[in-house]
């Protein structure tokens, strides 16, 4: 082989090499771009309201910085009760310094109080509930944070409730280009339970074991619908969007039909994590055509690292996206 035959074919080759790295690293960054953390999946290491604890020594502050510098994700979910303050001077000091790590916020989950969620019937407490939640929407604007989380648990008789006040909340947050979302489970969404209230095929067993027999098959009652599936009916109805948490399944053949069941009605923004076999989970969402974000809940087992939790979830997500 001629000499300048011998040296372009290198170059070629050594070209083509360095352009293999920039793709594969390209990819990397661009599925990064897709990935959000948690603050409440390292809740056991955040010290924000929360009893002082030697374990506790993770300021809220400091979350952003922690996951550029540790894994790379410039995206953060935070729940609304970590924030040590609602007035207007923290959140500019706040917005200022996530600026600093190209930090963005994606959800803000809003842990209200119970006698402040959407079943409130008192007229009055429910005007206080719907200013409770402006505020919040208000501030979830100015940190550019476009979802935010609520909390509701329906049954067939406050569902009709839920729906006016959900539409009364989403008024407010579509010109704050805002969108309403629920998560399954954590307020009602990821149980079975009967449609009028509480209970589960636990509860049921218990009942029907205490009832005297009954020969007509009438009398056995009919395991009722997941609860996630009345939540997104209401979701829908009120123009507000579905959060689908892989953790908040009772079953794996129920986070499966879960994710096929709320996928389509998606924020954008999905709860990770390992509960179940994230592979197979990840691969529904392939096969859906989801482009959104996966935003990491650690939630390691007592006595685990969440941190490292973080990591493997994270690795997790990286190999099956």
């Amino acid at each position: 082989m001629k000499r300048r035959e011998f040296v372009l074919g290198a170059a070629a080759t050594s070209l083509a090499a360095v352009s293999r790295g920039w793709s594969q690293g390209r990819s990397k960054e661009d599925k990064l771009s897709r990935i959000s953390v948690m603050l409440f999946g390292i809740d056991s290491i955040v010290k924000n309201n929360k009893p002082a604890s030697p374990e506790r020594t993770l300021d809220m502050w400091d979350f952003g910085e922690l996951c550029a510098d540790r894994y790379h994700v410039h995206q953060i979910e935070l729940q609304s009760n970590y924030f040590p303050s609602t007035e207007m001077s923290w959140f500019k000091d706040y917005k200022s310094h996530l600026a600093k790590t190209k930090t963005k916020i994606v959800q803000i989950n809003l842990m209200i109080a119970m006698d402040k969620m959407l079943v409130e019937r008192d007229p009055v407490r429910r005007l206080e509930m719907i200013d409770i939640h402006r505020v919040w929407l208000e501030r979830a604007a100015f940190l550019g944070c476009p979802r935010v989380i609520v909390m509701f648990s329906a049954n067939q008789e406050t569902k009709d409730m839920i729906i006016s006040n959900l539409k009364e909340l989403v008024a407010i947050a579509k010109p704050l280009n805002i969108k309403i979302s629920q998560e399954n489970g954590g307020g009602g969404g990821g149980t079975r339970g009967r449609s009028g209230g509480p209970g589960g095929p636990d509860q049921r067993g218990v009942q029907t074991a205490q009832m005297p027999p009954r020969a007509d098959a009438a009398a056995i009652q009919a395991p009722a619908p997941p609860m996630y599936i009345l939540m997104t009916e209401c979701l829908r109805a009120a123009g507000a969007y579905t959060c689908v948490d892989f953790q908040n399944f009772p079953n794996e053949n129920e986070q499966h039909e879960g994710i096929r069941g709320m996928l389509p009605y998606t924020s954008g923004n999905l709860h990770a994590g390992m509960r179940f076999d994230l592979p197979k989970a990840m691969a529904i969402t392939r096969e859906m055509g989801y482009k959104g974000i996966y935003s990491i809940k650690a939630q390691g087992a007592a006595g685990t690292n969440q941190l490292d939790t973080v990591q493997k979830v994270l690795d997790g997500i990286l190999d099956n996206m």
